[in-house]
């Protein structure tokens, strides 16, 4: 029997991030620049850095991302690399200081680890990537994790069908406890998620409390939640 068609995505955000990323961009190809990761001169990701980003950490082998048991059961999750080495200091690039330049080298590991996910769903999905706050939204102008999907051109359709509920406390610093306080409740799925097939798409696996809160979140909409997609996971500590 064919599933009938679910409801339409929601329409795009308004224009004004994308115009804000566009410009950044080019200024980034106007005026001289320096790699995200190290610091060397006229390239926003060197070759050095770039080799690094190549996925063959998080259990994975070079080129293949497999799934990982999501810290306290639930959802598998594809993780392309670790949070290690380049890996923090580009992402804290694009989230922090505005360089929009290096998304794409970060988009590219990050939808092989979403096209693993997908191919082991076995039937169309929707991807489902966690929101920033509004609060960093207002200071960055942008979406770092809707931005690398863009970059990333996975094919699948992406689904705004999560928002923030409630403001919580920076997670930086707090034990995987105080994470799971901080985060229950702090987002709400809409109507749209709604019969669809979802994979969680996100930046970083620390603990997981991000990716269970969006789990319950889609769910408790309506949505069937088959997964997770994230760029990198932070190393267990032993």
């Amino acid at each position: 029997m064919t599933r009938p068609p679910g409801p339409p995505l929601p329409r795009s955000p308004a224009p004004l991030p994308l115009v804000r990323v566009a410009l950044a961009d080019a200024l980034a190809l106007l005026l001289p620049t320096e790699c995200g990761g190290c610091g060397a001169a006229d390239r926003a990701v060197c070759g050095r850095c770039a080799a690094q980003l190549a996925p063959g950490a998080a259990g994975t082998a070079t080129g293949t991302v497999m799934p990982i048991a999501l810290p306290g059961g639930g959802i598998p999750v594809w993780a392309a690399l670790e949070y290690d080495g380049v890996v923090p200091r580009l992402l804290s690039a694009l989230k922090e200081r505005g360089r929009t330049d290096v998304a794409r080298a970060l988009a590219e590991p990050l939808g092989l680890a979403v096209r693993a996910a997908i191919a082991a769903s076995a039937g169309d999905v929707a991807l489902l990537p966690v929101p920033s706050s509004r609060r960093a939204m207002r200071a960055r102008g942008y979406d770092p994790v809707r931005l690398l999907l863009r970059r990333a051109g996975v094919g699948a359709p992406v689904v705004a069908g999560l928002r923030v509920a409630r403001r919580t406390r920076d997670q930086a610093g707090l034990p995987a406890a105080e994470r799971e306080r901080n985060l229950r409740g702090a987002l709400r799925g809409r109507p749209v998620l709604a019969g669809r097939r979802l994979l969680i798409v996100d930046d970083v696996l620390t603990t997981g409390a991000t990716l269970r809160e969006a789990a319950r979140a889609a769910t408790e909409a309506g949505g069937a939640v088959l997964g997770a997609a994230v760029l990198a996971r932070v190393p267990r500590r032993r």
